[in-house]
């Protein structure tokens, strides 16, 4: 095998075309085999692989420096794994971190917004007539038309009247308001 090393060393070196395919029909199965034990993808481990043969097609002065070609190649593939798993490792933590941050961000600006909502809606209520602006600030606070009726003294119908005036003014008032919330989900 040492005499094997160095004739496909040597030949390596000085660019032989069959010594290079002999090398790639010699390993590459096995080397991908490899790599795939540690990168647990075998798509990825055949990248990594194929990118190791594609350097050598290029840089063939790294085989002067070899002695032992088998080592070399699967120093090489384990080293690839290692950097592509840290790399993904980095990869992971930031997607992570950025999906967090967007997360907080959105929920912000929700907010933000939402309250800017209700602070338009409320300023608008206050513009409302007396009678409209009560029935409609007991009808946010939860009461049923007739608790409202009967604690401002009106009718029902009296009520429902108020509330209809009341939710036209709002809905002209508010229009953009609604048009540009609507994209934000609030």
């Amino acid at each position: 095998m040492p005499d094997e090393n160095n004739n496909w060393l040597e030949n390596l070196a000085k660019g032989d075309r069959d010594a290079f395919r002999s090398l790639f029909e010699n390993y590459y199965s096995s080397l991908v085999f490899f790599a795939e034990y540690y990168v647990r993808d075998q798509e990825k481990a055949k990248d990594i692989v194929q990118e190791l043969f594609l350097r050598l097609s290029d840089q063939k002065d790294i085989f002067d420096s070899v002695t032992n070609l088998k080592s070399y190649l699967y120093t090489t593939v384990k080293n690839s794994c290692i950097k592509l798993l840290k790399h993904e490792k980095v990869k992971d933590r930031y997607s992570s971190y950025v999906l967090t941050t967007l997360t907080v961000e959105d929920k912000f600006w929700n907010k933000v917004l939402e309250e800017e909502a209700y602070r338009i809606l409320y300023k608008s209520i206050d513009k409302l007539p007396p009678q409209t602006k009560a029935v409609y600030q007991l009808s946010m606070s939860g009461f049923k038309n007739q608790e409202i009726a009967d604690k401002l003294g009106i009718s029902l119908e009296t009520v429902k009247t108020h509330k209809q005036i009341g939710k036209k003014y709002l809905q002209k008032y508010m229009k953009d308001l609604f048009f540009i919330l609507s994209f934000f989900n609030i």
